[in-house]
């Protein structure tokens, strides 16, 4: 009868730890030394390749794509 109790007792404890693990970003709980608050964008645009055709300066699309990139971060043109 002790071995039993102890053992839901036991099992109980074991089933109850998941509950107390929590999930944390390591960028939240870390600083790592030299890098900066701001974060950066990278944004890959080729235009006016030989043979092609195409020309940035009379491509709607591509002034279209790069003012927009502009305008949702913040930078007035």
């Amino acid at each position: 009868m002790k071995r039993s109790v102890l053992f839901i007792t036991f099992l109980a404890i074991l089933l109850s730890l998941p509950l107390l693990v929590q999930a944390a970003r390591i960028k939240d709980i870390a600083k790592l030394s030299g890098i900066r608050s701001n974060s950066l964008i990278g944004y890959g645009l080729v235009t006016g390749l030989n043979g092609t055709g195409d020309d940035f300066k009379k491509s709607v699309f591509t002034l279209q794509a790069v003012y927009n990139l502009m305008v949702r971060n913040g930078i007035t043109v």
